[in-house]
C-alpha cells in the first residue's frame, strides 16, 4: 500500500519483554507484529541495501496508555487529567519510557533512535478534533499545561 494510518500508542517491534518485567505500564504491540516483526523484516531488507534504519518513537504522547492508565497522566490544577499526556515525574512513566528505549536499543542494526515527547504535553498539544470553545492567551495556556499530579 502507500498509505498507512498507524494504530495509536502501539509499539511497530516485538520488544525484549525481560525490560517490561515487573512493570505497571507494558506496551501494546501494534497488529502488524501478529504475523511477524515489522521492524526486523525492515532491518534486514535495509541491512542488504546498505541503508541505515532510524528508528522514531513517541513516549509520553500516548492517549492509548493514558486512558488505560489515567493516574499516570497529567493533572492540571482543577484535577482534570489529560488523557494524550503522560506525566514524566511518574515512575511507572519514566520506568516504561526507559525499558521502550532499552528495548528498541536491542536492535543492534538501528543507527539511531529518535525520541519525541519526552517531556510534559501541555494543553496546545491535546488529542485531535480537540476544541477549547474559547481563545487562551500564552499565560492561561501555561498555566493549563503545569502538572499538578502527586508526583510534581
Amino acid at each position: 500500500r502507500a498509505v498507512y494510518h498507524g494504530e495509536g500508542g502501539v509499539i511497530y517491534y516485538a520488544p525484549d519483554y525481560h525490560y517490561f518485567t515487573g512493570l505497571r505500564i507494558q506496551p501494546q504491540e501494534s497488529a502488524l507484529c501478529a504475523p511477524g516483526n515489522p521492524l526486523q523484516s525492515i532491518l534486514s531488507a535495509a541491512s542488504s541495501q546498505n541503508i541505515k534504519v532510524h528508528a522514531w518513537t513517541v513516549l509520553h504522547h500516548n492517549t492509548r496508555l493514558g486512558t488505560q492508565y489515567p493516574e499516570c497522566t497529567i493533572e492540571n490544577a482543577f484535577g482534570d487529567l489529560y488523557p494524550f499526556a503522560l506525566c514524566p515525574a511518574n515512575p511507572d512513566v519514566r520506568a516504561y519510557s526507559i525499558a521502550v528505549v532499552k528495548s528498541l536499543a536491542q536492535y543492534q542494526e538501528v543507527d539511531t533512535i529518535e525520541l519525541e515527547s519526552v517531556g510534559y504535553m501541555g494543553i496546545d498539544h491535546s488529542g485531535h478534533h480537540a476544541k477549547a470553545g474559547l481563545e487562551l492567551d500564552d499565560l492561561h495556556r501555561f498555566l493549563l499545561s503545569i502538572c499538578f499530579c502527586k508526583h510534581c
